[in-house]
């Protein structure tokens, strides 16, 4: 069972790109996961996902299927249950 224990939309229109984080923390493990669409890391593409565990981080380029933001955000969770946290919180 998944216990969400921090979860954070922002969006912010960017002129004809829409900027966004969603960010997934878990204070009880010290495990976050975010993906961001955004300027901070350019080498990685429009958007990224990045990780940081008590013993690792990482961060690598992500596209999406859909453009609409709701439809982002359902992409986001998808991945969250189903991949990210089996792959990475124990």
């Amino acid at each position: 069972m998944y216990r969400v224990v921090g979860f954070l939309p922002e969006v912010k229109p960017r002129g004809i790109r829409l900027d966004f984080s969603v960010n997934y923390s878990d204070s009880n493990t010290g495990f976050h996961a975010g993906w961001h669409q955004d300027e901070d890391h350019p080498d990685l593409g429009l958007a990224h996902f990045q990780y940081t565990t008590t013993d690792s981080e990482d961060r690598w380029g992500v596209s999406f299927e859909h453009e609409t933001p709701s439809l982002i955000l359902w992409e986001i969770i998808e991945e969250l249950l189903e991949t990210v946290l089996p792959t990475y919180q124990q």
